[in-house]
């Protein structure tokens, strides 16, 4: 019987069905990632909302220039998302199946880099498309690659990943055929995950592991063939800008990020030199990552560095002993037992690149996103000892995780579905997430649940009064003024711009708000202010002109509104705001045209149809005039008295002659 089973297996664990198998599950597990929105977790600042990738003023070639020599420098993959809006516009719809897709890729990749290790590995191992296959399986379906799968904005990982392994594997076939034009494309292919995300100048480091595991020597060809490779990780540490300002780095390096930035860690190892604390602190990430790839029980976008680092107290300072003592072990077995160490190293060496992000800021500590492309390593480890196993106890095993790891990614990936949904799941895991209050409580106040943001804002300063973000303030200010409670919105941006005098949001918003409250002098000092730090923004100079409108200076409003309109020639304030200043200059017909197109678009604006009412009636349209204060009293406006008066006389004698 068993005989038969292995048989049959034997038959279909080929590639033409492995293939085929692989795709249809992957898009079973995450085919309703399609139909998510576009989150304000980046995808905003890095999507939706950037220039690069919305306006036309920029070309695909800009694309190459943005955040050049920062350590967010990803062009092809801004590229990808330019190309994508200019054929669908911004329809998360293709961004998410274009994620799909190259998780697809990826799957494929794994299966094809897994055979050739395990048979590199295990030579007399049968069946080796099957373990691969095992490989890609659980590659696919792990629940930490919901993050990086269902966002938009990571598919810098996802494209990075594809271009890095199928560099390995062309480097490899070069291996063995010796072609040049297989190992310029391996170059190519490295340049293109170089250019999708930073962590792929490793990508050098694991050629030295494909030569190993091919058995070549340590010698003049194999010095001269990693030489290109050495130029692009050179090139890689420049355009990042790890070279530009060495001091940075070093300090980036040694967890501190500022000088005004002090990273937490637990009252047990507080007092140790911060080198020894970034080593404890780099070490505990490591097994996090690790064992969490194996165990995710808890899942989160937002993993709280002081609740981990708390719940983990006692254990920090073992943990680099223990990762020395890992190191030392599979060197030990390199050669009884050598997927420990090819899996361990090729783990180590592509999350390296992570580690020095440890204090840049809580969404960056342990994410998900950042296992991608190293769960390679940790399954072909999980792979090797089931191959010791017996078949029964492998066969278990493998069930045991495939049904747990589905659970989990099918009841985590729905909530990547929008903001609101993912900051829900986040607050469930810890109920005062910073961050997750934050960002949830913006997602509300973009969708006028003023209430819910309100709670939110107001829940995130009680429970964490240490935090001193301006941000928050601002955007309370921003509800309580909505809601109108101007003096309550007042306090908060007070104390924003007490955090921060120079902050331009704030700045901006108390100006309005003074602007709101009558106090012109006052709005006019915060917005000269936001003028000396942003004098080209747009919503800027279009509170500055209907400042000046209030101010009876129509003159320099007109200036201000029409500097704006070359920007946006259809946005209605400026339309109002600029046909308020011609009626006042004595421009009537002007006016009136851009009064008129107003109301035509947005027939609730009463004061539109006075105005447009006293535009008319100069122009001797007493009918037209005296419809228009109809429409205006209709919704309430107050309208001038003796106008109504003159209007009523004038439109009587209007009637009585043309019933004549």
């Amino acid at each position: 019987m068993i005989e038969d089973v292995e048989s049959l297996a034997s038959k279909y664990l080929k590639a033409k069905f492995i293939l085929p198998f692989l795709v249809v599950v992957t898009i079973l597990y995450y085919g309703q990632s399609v139909f998510f929105q576009f989150l304000n977790f980046d995808d905003d600042q890095f999507i939706s909302n950037n220039e690069i990738v919305t306006s036309n003023d920029h070309s695909f070639v800009d694309c190459f220039k943005y955040k050049f020599k920062e350590h967010d420098y990803f062009p092809l993959t801004f590229l990808v998302f330019r190309l994508l809006r200019v054929l669908f516009g911004l329809n998360p719809f293709f961004f998410h199946a274009l994620n799909v897709t190259f998780h697809l890729i990826n799957v494929i990749l794994v299966f094809f880099l897994g055979l050739k290790v395990l048979k590199k590995l295990f030579p007399a191992l049968k069946n080796p498309e099957g373990w691969a296959s095992m490989v890609a399986l659980l590659f696919s379906m792990n629940p930490v690659h919901v993050e990086s799968v269902a966002w938009s904005i990571d598919l810098k990982d996802l494209l990075y990943t594809s271009f890095y392994l199928t560099g390995l594997l062309a480097y490899w076939k070069w291996l063995e055929n010796g072609k040049m034009k297989v190992y310029l494309l391996s170059v190519l292919l490295a340049i293109g995950a170089l250019l999708s995300k930073s962590t792929a100048i490793t990508f050098i480091f694991l050629l030295f592991g494909i030569d190993w595991l091919n058995g070549v020597k340590a010698g003049k060809k194999m010095i001269l063939s990693k030489i290109p490779f050495l130029l692009l990780t050179v090139g890689g540490f420049y355009i990042f800008g790890l070279l530009s300002d060495p001091q940075a780095t070093l300090l980036g390096i040694t967890g501190n990020a500022g000088t005004n930035f002090v990273p937490y860690y637990p009252d047990l190892i507080a007092g140790f030199p911060v080198v020894i604390q970034r080593i404890i602190l780099s070490s505990f990430r490591l097994f996090f990552w690790f064992f969490h790839s194996l165990f995710p029980y808890k899942l989160s976008c937002l993993y709280s560095r002081r609740e981990l680092l708390d719940l983990y107290e006692l254990f920090l300072p073992a943990l680099p002993i223990l990762l020395l003592a890992a190191i030392f072990i599979a060197w030990r077995l390199r050669k009884k037992s050598p997927f420990l160490l090819s899996g361990f190293l090729f783990f180590l060496i592509t999350i390296s690149p992570a580690l020095a992000k440890t204090d840049m800021g809580v969404s960056v500590f342990v994410p998900d996103r950042y296992m991608y492309l190293p769960l390679f390593g940790v399954l072909i480890m999980g792979v090797g000892f089931l191959i010791r196993l017996k078949q029964n106890e492998a066969v278990l095993i493998v069930l045991l995780f495939f049904v747990f790891w589905s659970f989990k990614t099918l009841t985590y990936l729905p909530a990547w579905k929008n903001s609101i949904k993912l900051y829900d799941y986040c607050l469930k895991t810890e109920t005062d997430n910073e961050v997750a209050l934050f960002n949830r409580g913006l997602s509300f106040l973009n969708e006028n649940r003023m209430d819910e943001s309100l709670n939110d804002f107001n829940r995130l300063i009680e429970k964490h009064p240490q935090t001193r973000n301006e941000k928050v303030f601002i955007n309370r200010g921003l509800v309580l003024k909505e809601r109108g409670e101007k003096e309550k919105a007042m306090a908060d941006f007070n104390a924003a711009l007490q955090l921060d005098p120079k902050n331009f949001i704030g700045l901006l918003n108390r100006g309005n708000l003074y602007m709101q409250l009558g106090e012109m002098d006052k709005a006019r000092n915060d917005f000269s202010d936001a003028y000396d730090i942003d004098s080209a923004n747009f919503v800027l100079n279009k509170n500055i002109a209907s400042l000046y409108n209030r101010a009876g200076n129509h003159a320099v409003a007109l200036q201000f509104a029409n500097k704006c309109l070359m920007e946006q020639c259809d946005d209605l304030d400026l339309l109002k705001i600029k046909g308020v200043s011609l009626f006042f200059l004595g421009r009537n017909k002007d006016a009136l045209v851009l009064f008129s197109k107003v109301v035509d678009i947005q027939q609730s604006d009463g004061t539109m149809w006075y105005l447009r009412s006293r535009s008319r009636f100069l122009e001797k349209d007493f009918k037209g005039a005296h419809e228009d204060l109809l429409k205006a009293k209709a919704l309430n406006v107050k309208c001038d008295r003796a106008y109504a008066e003159s209007l009523q006389d004038s439109f009587q004698k209007y009637a009585l002659f043309n019933k004549k």
